[in-house]
């Protein structure tokens, strides 16, 4: 069993103008917590999974994960929900543990709100409120 402090699920899809956002959040988070990410692509049509591959080559903190299946259903709702019941199941696999997860879609909705401060504060807030709150939502401009 590997256990680390937080774990990202993610899903892109044409998003490559955004990962390198999410990328630095990663190395920043890295510094001081133990982090590892999944990352569900399907079908991008630019530069995404190029991205997603090359960072994953020399971090071995991210794990590329094919969601390509998803494209089955005509249903937004019904994919990322498939989508990310995948990513959840591969972390139960693969037995892997840590103290918070955090669900993020990496599109545009990762605007100056979404860096390691933010999550670092969030998962303090949690940590606080333990009898409180389980989980804590950000909201974003989809």
């Amino acid at each position: 069993m590997k256990h680390y402090d937080i774990i990202f699920l993610s899903l892109a899809q044409n998003c490559s103008n955004h990962l390198s956002k999410f990328f630095s959040t990663l190395d920043e988070l890295n510094k001081t917590k133990s982090v590892y990410s999944m990352i569900g692509e399907n079908g991008s049509n630019d530069f995404t999974l190029d991205k997603i591959l090359k960072y994953s080559y020399t971090n071995n903190n991210l794990e590329f994960v094919d969601t390509t299946f998803i494209e089955s259903s005509h249903n937004r709702v019904e994919r990322l929900g498939m989508a990310r019941q995948k990513l959840k199941d591969l972390m139960i696999k693969q037995n892997l543990k840590s103290s918070y997860v955090c669900v993020v879609d990496l599109d545009d909705v990762l605007n100056i709100n979404f860096n390691s401060e933010t999550i670092l504060n969030s998962i303090k807030k949690l940590e606080d409120n333990k009898n409180k709150y389980f989980a804590i939502s950000s909201k974003s401009k989809p």
